[in-house]
């Protein structure tokens, strides 16, 4: 007896921690790295590398979609291990922009403390160790949370395994400060739940234990980096206290309202104190942001989804996956590299989404979806809806609903866009998270009703929801075999939609292509659904415990067939590879810095690459840049390249040949063509790409007599108008006494 408790007590802990472990097997216990090395290899001077064999890397990048990890995450960490390793406190960053605040932007996670794997363990393989030790805790917390709601263990293992790989934590895995903030919002849930039921811990009721879970769990969040993340978060746990004080304001217990306002309001402030050491310096850091305008509603509703993506609720890759560069041939019986697409295109990926892939995945698998109607059909059915359990049903169906509203871009985006202090938060496709947690609780609370021993008021819903999906997964199943069948009889119509759909004709070929690639996930979708009504009906009609944990399994190989191989398993001796060209650059020891002169777009040494070698540029990729630098470069040339975070290369003629640029202390100009300008730029190397000396560049630090001082109140028509060279532009506002512009024109 003994051993079987012992055992019944390893299967939640075991199940929390083996589905995340063999998603990341490979770059935590195996020999691979978590970051897309292999993406470096698109751009110089890498790609000459690869071509050379001197790196191991494929043709074509395994997720061309995940280079943010290696050009913005792994830059960050490599960086403050630096700052460790020489003790410095990573207050600026001299590498990006010519110069940033580094220790304020906050998304680095440096002070979280799981971030210890990237200061004990080589970056290599940190990365893996991390998003796994994020992904159990996600499963931990998801699972405290719904066993405070009162669902059994097995329902909340339920639970928990939906919210840890869901598609959203497996595609953010991009972005390890999301994962990190999202881990913490069930926690802060459980805390606002103690609050407002007066939950008693060890027998007794005080709120302190509570306001302190909550004030750590939003801390925490600070300090991954995220402040989308603590916006939500903070605007969820706010709509639950809310929800559940609505029958307070009718009844004669105002008292209970006043002490949950209380209270909550000193957990998040509380919470926020906690988090100050980040939260401070981002505040300072976003004030200053060159996106302190706030897009239109228009504009922000735009960024949502398009209705067709409601499809990948059920089949996450119809509209292609960017690790799908070859695909099954029905006809052929073999596996075939994609190649050409029906425009005559050169392609290598099948992935037509209006959305891309990272912010697109919305899947949670097909029985989480049926487990949430059993939920549904609970709530509705008892009808008492302000009892504790129905009333946070009824909550996490309304926000399930107002999530799929804000994630589409609908007119109901307005309920966020008008709230005061989220102007430069505003991503309806984020939304995608609550939603994730909404139906994983849902989830959790339809295996805890179809589990317990007395449903059967309800069950012969529930079997009819069984039947349901077991037709409609043999139907959606023949009718794939059926076309394959009678393909000759459907190949006009396949082809009407391959021209019809938007994108379709720049995947797919044909409509063999179009019909092969689809038909395997349609298929999936149908033996899938299959499955699910047969697992369902079993749980309810017998009592046998393995339709338990067929249900528990039926879970995790859905989203292990979603997620699996998303996240790269790439080359780590990449990373250590130090090209030539670059040698060559820290041969001079001297102060200076480079840009790169692409007017073709083909991106050498991709913006922040340089970082990764400590060399100094005055481009740039980030979400935080500050504003007076964009105005100072715009003077230079436009900046076309902001709505992607970055500071963009020099693309034209005027621009290369600004003394602005000089001014900047741009001693090195890369390109991957010749600049024929002898005067000022000579070549100074000619290898993977080429390097030109600016002839004119500036110090950093130097003197002009005062006669070359000249004031204005319009400084960046003075900036262009004056060369750097001669004159020394200053604000009106700023200096008194100084000499004018006729004086100052002496100077030429």
């Amino acid at each position: 007896m003994k051993s079987n408790k012992f055992f019944s007590n390893l299967i939640v802990p075991l199940a929390l921690i083996l589905p995340p472990l063999l998603l990341l097997a490979s770059v935590t216990i195996g020999v691979k790295t978590m970051i897309p090395t292999e993406n470096l290899a698109q751009f110089e001077p890498w790609k000459t590398a690869a071509a050379s064999s001197l790196i191991q890397a494929p043709q074509t990048p395994y997720n061309a979609l995940l280079s943010d990890l290696v050009l913005e995450n792994y830059a960050w960490k490599r960086f403050i291990n630096h700052a460790i390793e020489t003790r410095q406190i990573p207050l600026w960053n001299p590498y990006l922009f010519a110069g940033t605040p580094f220790l304020g932007h906050g998304q680095h996670s440096i002070f979280y403390p799981f971030s210890i794997f990237f200061y004990l363990l080589p970056l290599a393989k940190a990365y893996g160790w991390f998003i796994l030790s994020q992904y159990v805790l996600a499963g931990i917390n998801m699972y405290l949370f719904s066993r405070t709601l009162q669902i059994g263990r097995w329902g909340s293992l339920i639970g928990a395994t939906i919210y840890q790989i869901s598609l959203f934590m497996i595609v953010s895995a991009v972005f390890p400060m999301i994962i990190a903030g999202a881990v913490w919002l069930p926690m802060i849930l459980v805390a606002v739940g103690g609050i407002i039921h007066k939950k008693k811990l060890f027998g007794k009721y005080s709120f302190i234990p509570w306001i302190s879970v909550g004030a750590i769990s939003i801390s925490l969040q600070l300090l991954a980096g995220h402040p989308e993340i603590v916006a939500y978060s903070l605007l969820i746990a706010s709509s639950y206290a809310a929800w559940h004080s609505l029958k307070l304001i009718f009844s004669n217990h105002r008292e209970d309202l006043l002490r949950i306002i209380f209270h909550m309001g000193l957990m998040i402030i509380l919470g926020l104190l906690l988090g100050a050491i980040q939260l401070f310096p981002l505040l300072e850091a976003a004030s200053n942001n060159f996106r302190v305008d706030t897009a239109s509603l228009t504009e922000v509703r735009e960024w949502g989804y398009p209705v067709r993506r409601i499809i990948t609720l059920l089949i996450p890759n119809f509209f292609g996956n960017p690790t799908h560069h070859a695909y099954f041939d029905w006809f052929t019986q073999d596996w075939t590299p994609v190649s050409i697409n029906a425009l005559g295109e050169k392609i290598s990926t099948i992935d037509w989404g209006i959305k891309n892939y990272v912010e697109g995945g919305m899947y949670v698998g097909i029985l989480p979806l049926l487990l949430a109607i059993v939920a549904f059909a609970k709530y509705f059915y008892k009808r008492n809806f302000w009892s504790n359990k129905h009333s946070d049903i009824g909550f996490f169906f309304v926000l399930s609903i107002l999530s799929l509203a804000f994630v589409f871009g609908t007119q109901l985006y307005a309920l966020i866009y008008y709230l005061p202090g989220l102007g430069q938060l505003h991503s309806p496709f984020r939304w995608v998270w609550p939603l994730s947690i909404c139906f994983a609780t849902l989830a959790a609370y339809g295996t805890n009703e179809l589990i317990r021993p007395n449903h059967s008021d309800k069950k012969v819903t529930y079997l009819l929801l069984a039947r349901i999906s077991m037709w409609i997964g043999s139907i959606v199943t023949l009718s794939v075999f059926m076309v394959y069948m009678f393909f000759d009889s459907f190949e006009p119509m396949l082809e009407q939609a391959l021209w019809s759909l938007a994108q379709a004709n720049k995947s797919f070929a044909n409509a063999r292509m179009f019909f092969s690639y689809q038909s395997r996930w349609v298929l999936q979708f149908g033996i899938i659904l299959s499955l699910s009504g047969i697992v369902l009906w079993k749980t309810i009609t017998s009592k046998r415990r393995m339709w338990k944990y067929s249900l528990w399994s039926i879970i995790v190989i859905d989203l292990f067939l979603a997620g699996q191989g998303f996240n790269p398993s790439s080359n780590p001796k990449i990373l250590d590879y130090k090209p030539p060209i670059i040698e060559f650059l820290h041969e001079d020891e001297s102060h200076w810095r480079f840009t790169t002169y692409d007017p073709s777009g083909s991106k050498a040494l991709n913006a922040n690459a340089g970082w990764l070698f400590d060399v100094e540029d005055v481009r740039g990729y980030d979400s935080i840049i500050p504003a007076q630098y964009v105005d100072y470069m715009q003077l230079i040339e436009p900046q076309n390249e902001l709505q992607y975070n970055r500071i963009s290369p020099i693309t034209t003629w005027q621009g290369l040949h600004s003394p602005l640029l000089d001014l900047l202390n741009v001693k090195y100009v890369i390109s991957e063509q010749k600049i024929n300008s002898p005067e000022r730029f000579e070549l100074v190397y000619e290898g993977e790409s080429l390097v030109y000396q600016n002839k004119q560049v500036m110090p950093r630090a130097y003197t002009l007599p005062t006669s070359c001082i000249t004031t204005t109140d319009d400084v960046q028509s003075a900036l262009q108008e004056n060369n750097p060279h001669h004159v020394i532009v200053l604000d009106t506002q700023d200096v008194s006494n100084s000499n004018s512009l006729t004086t100052a024109a002496a100077c030429r």
